[in-house]
């Protein structure tokens, strides 16, 4: 035990601090993989404005080349406008002379006031955007404020969302035997379970549920009351705390009557009877019944007093706050700070998600406008450094066209003219002309430049993102393995210490809190020596088992029974061997003896069917009778052949009926059938057979099949099988001695 509950605490204590890693590390993730997804959105955004933006440079590229095309030809035509101009100044008369550079001095005028006025255009435009700036930097202040405090209050959430999700992986922390009896469940006869655990409140409905029930959420479902004095046993036993059991065998269901479902249901805010707001197995519904059956649910408090009036406070109503009118007429209220029940833990947990879900969108939504403004701020920061880059080069410009026109009206002073200062140039003089089309070049120059600038910085961050992004797949990558490799530690040290608390549980019947009391102070590595040494010895020593003397008399009884079947069989055996051996030598005795009386007649049969010579049998292996085969030693009047196979076919047909002859003549045979035996046979020599087998006709009976007349000369009676009709066969028979007496009667 003090093993086992060292083991415990060590496994505990490694899952506690598996547990912290993993938090801190899942937390890293999370966070991680967020932030992958901002970074992931803001380089698509990101990809789509240069995809904007170099549409856009390409079009302007396109107008600023067409501008450039008319403005070149304007500059040709200025060009030709001036050379002619010069050579007046030098041919013409004074008053020729003064009227052209009336005309040069107000083209020069005209440039010195136009370029004057775009200058202090793009001055005016400079200071509007250096407000809008100050304007933007103020707004993403008050942007990343809100942000800050949206991902706070989602932190917030979160956080509530783990405490509990933890209460729910633990849900009798503080029911000390309630705790005791589920953890040691599975020792336990008939135990199912909490009432909390069995009856699933709606939803909408938790509060309401939580308050109808009180304390009896706390109460352990058995199937009947010997199954809950056991487990009060085992509490006692282990002082393990206390817990209120509910047998099922004496669970009967609390109805209302008619009259008081209709008073119910007539009054004002019902909404039903709290046993219609669960759910549970149909085992479990007499526990339902008997619980929720006579509760009744309304929606608000004020409504509830008015129900419990119509009901002469006899009955329990709840509302969906969680208010309470008992009977009576008392009543209970109000809010108690994270007092959270199994019951109304999913609804809350619930509510939380919702919750997150849309802090999550906030969050995301201050994200995106600060996002927004800081790339409004960006482009707004290019568009005043262009400005600035502008405005310098008109300052030079205007200085240029200012000299130009002051040297311009120096001259012209000199030839002793006044000046019209009012003078103005038509709209489609090349001067006015040519003006315009600076002024829409250096448009289309400065926006081009501008969005080059932002596609550059666009391009810049698009390339920055893209390493930040690669760099947090690689974490995250890493983070994850970590993270499957902590929840499979996780889960093995789980089961070891299931596997612990089982074994506390199932063999020595103790919880872990009453085995701490028992723990002893050992050294621990000693003592798990022994344990193991215990062990090994249990294991040697087997399974104890009760039944042996029995299974013992049965397995004796059937041995005895097989070893007499066993005796008997050998005995047969032996007597069989004995019988065998007996016939082999009988066998022996009959087949030498007929052997020497086939081979005393072969000599005489063959001659007689040769017309001479000598014929003998011998056996191949004269020491084995049974299993020696025979040769046939022949030699033919005249002949020395020394192999039978060298015979032709008709003298090995000869040879085998000599044999069967001989055979015939030491032993008698009553009916012999011959298929065409002499089939190979010449004429003399079936002749001969047939005359010889004659010689037989008072021993034995032949049926001979043939086709050759000398072998049908000699039969008695002849059987001849005829096809006077296609597919119809006949047979005839004939009395060879008949067929001779008829045939003498005829002659």
């Amino acid at each position: 035990i003090s093993v086992l509950v060292e083991d415990i605490d060590q496994y505990n204590e490694k899952i506690n601090q598996i547990n912290k890693e993993l938090f801190d590390i899942q937390a890293m993730h999370t966070s991680e993989n967020a932030e992958l997804l901002k970074q992931e959105t803001r380089l698509e955004n990101i990809r789509k404005e240069m995809y904007a933006l170099d549409k856009q440079i390409n079009e302007l590229q396109g107008k600023y080349t067409k501008a450039m095309e008319e403005n070149y030809q304007l500059e040709r035509r200025k060009i030709e406008q001036d050379e002619k101009r010069k050579y007046m100044l030098k041919v013409a008369d004074k008053k020729a002379r003064q009227k052209e550079i009336q005309a040069m001095l107000e083209e020069a005028r005209f440039e010195y006031q136009d370029r004057h006025q775009r200058l202090m255009q793009a001055q005016q435009d400079l200071n509007n955007r250096r407000n809008i700036v100050n304007d933007l930097k103020t707004k993403i202040s008050k942007a990343r404020y809100e942000s800050d405090q949206a991902n706070n209050i989602l932190t917030q959430l979160q956080n509530r969302r783990q405490v509990l999700e933890n209460m729910m992986k633990q849900p009798f922390a503080h029911q000390q035997g309630v705790r005791s009896v589920m953890q040691a469940k599975n020792s336990l006869s008939g135990v199912y379970g909490v009432v909390s655990e069995l009856l699933i409140a709606h939803t909408d409905k938790a509060l309401a549920v939580n308050a109808a029930l009180g304390g009896s959420i706390y109460q352990i479902i058995t199937k009947n009351e010997a199954d809950a004095r056991n487990a009060i046993s085992f509490l006692k036993r282990n002082r393990s705390g206390r817990a209120t059991f509910l047998p099922l065998s004496v669970c009967h269901p609390r109805k209302m009557n008619e009259q008081v479902i209709t008073i119910a249901s007539t009054s004002p805010g019902f909404l039903g009877f709290a046993s219609e707001c669960v759910d549970c197995k149909e085992i479990f519904d007499p526990v339902k019944e008997r619980l929720l059956g006579n509760v009744i649910v309304v929606d608000t408090l004020q409504n509830a007093n008015e129900t419990a009036k119509r009901l002469r406070y006899a009955y329990k109503i709840v509302t969906l706050d969680g208010d309470i009118v008992h009977t009576g007429g008392s009543m209970t209220g109000g809010v108690t700070k994270n007092q959270s029940t199994p019951v109304t833990m999913r609804q809350e947990l619930d509510t939380i998600n919702s919750k997150i879900e849309g802090q999550k969108i906030k969050a995301n939504s201050c994200l995106n406008e600060t996002d927004i403004l800081t790339q409004k701020l960006q482009k707004e920061n290019d568009a005043i450094v262009t400005l600035q880059i502008e405005l310098a080069k008109l300052e030079n410009i205007y200085a240029t066209k200012k000299a130009k026109y002051d040297s311009i009206l120096a001259e012209y002073q000199e030839l002793g003219v006044d000046i019209e200062e009012n003078a103005e140039l038509a709209q489609d003089d090349l001067v006015v002309q040519m003006s315009k089309m600076h002024a829409v070049l250096d448009s289309l120059s400065l926006e081009i430049q501008s969005l080059r600038q932002s596609r550059f910085d666009k391009g810049n961050d698009a390339e920055q993102l893209e390493n930040q992004i690669r760099l947090v797949r690689r974490e995250m990558n890493s983070k994850q393995s970590q993270i499957h490799n902590y929840e499979m530690e996780i889960v093995k040290v789980k089961t070891q210490l299931e596997n612990a608390l089982n074994r506390l549980s199932t063999d020595y019947e103790m919880t872990y809190e009453y085995a701490l009391t028992k723990k002893e102070d050992v050294e621990i590595e000693s003592a798990k020596e022994e344990v193991i040494q215990l062990r090994q010895a249990i294991s040697r020593l087997g399974n104890v088992n009760l039944d042996a003397p029995n299974e013992y008399k049965e397995v004796k009884e059937r041995f005895d029974f097989m070893t007499s079947q066993k005796e008997d069989l050998e005995k047969a055996s032996q007597q069989i061997l004995a019988a065998i051996d007996e016939m082999d030598q009988t066998m022996i005795s009959q087949f030498t003896e007929m052997f020497n009386k086939i081979n005393a007649e072969l000599d005489g049969v063959f001659k007689a069917m040769f017309g001479g010579g000598r014929a003998s049998l011998s056996m191949v292996d004269p020491d084995d009778v049974l299993n020696t085969g025979i040769d046939i030693d022949v030699q033919p009047p005249g002949k020395m052949v020394k192999n039978i196979q060298t015979f032709s076919g008709g003298e090995k047909a000869l040879i085998a009926i000599s044999v069967l002859f001989a055979i015939l003549k030491a032993r008698t045979m009553p009916l012999c059938i011959f298929d065409e035996v002499e089939a190979a046979l010449d004429q003399a020599n079936v002749e001969r057979f047939a005359r010889y087998l004659s010689h037989y006709r008072g021993q034995s009976q032949f049926i001979a099949v043939t086709h050759r007349p000398g072998t049908m000369e000699q039969c008695d009676t002849l059987y001849g099988v005829t096809m006077q009709k296609d597919g119809v066969s006949k047979v005839l028979k004939v009395q060879l001695k008949d067929a001779v007496h008829i045939a003498k009667e005829e002659e």
